[in-house]
């Protein structure tokens, strides 16, 4: 149960930031949130539960693509 604790703080962190960034300073983003694709489910199902109005895209990347970007972006 611990870990199941320190993941959904940081959930909650992050959609507390996120509402208030909206509500109290008009910042509507774009934001970024990067998450492990091992969390990934969770974080769509919160979002849409407690931010259901904020709009949402998700991508995912693969192991193989980052590396080339990573690749091509340094020039090796």
């Amino acid at each position: 149960m611990p870990c199941r604790r320190r993941r959904l703080g940081k959930t909650v962190q992050v959609m507390a930031l996120i509402a208030y960034l909206m509500e109290r300073k008009d910042n509507y983003g774009p934001h970024l949130i990067i998450v492990p694709n091992a969390v990934m489910v969770n974080w769509k199902s919160e979002l849409t539960q407690w931010l259901p109005t904020v709009r949402c895209v998700y991508y995912v990347g693969h192991k193989v693509r980052m590396r080339l970007d990573r690749t091509s972006a340094h020039g090796y």
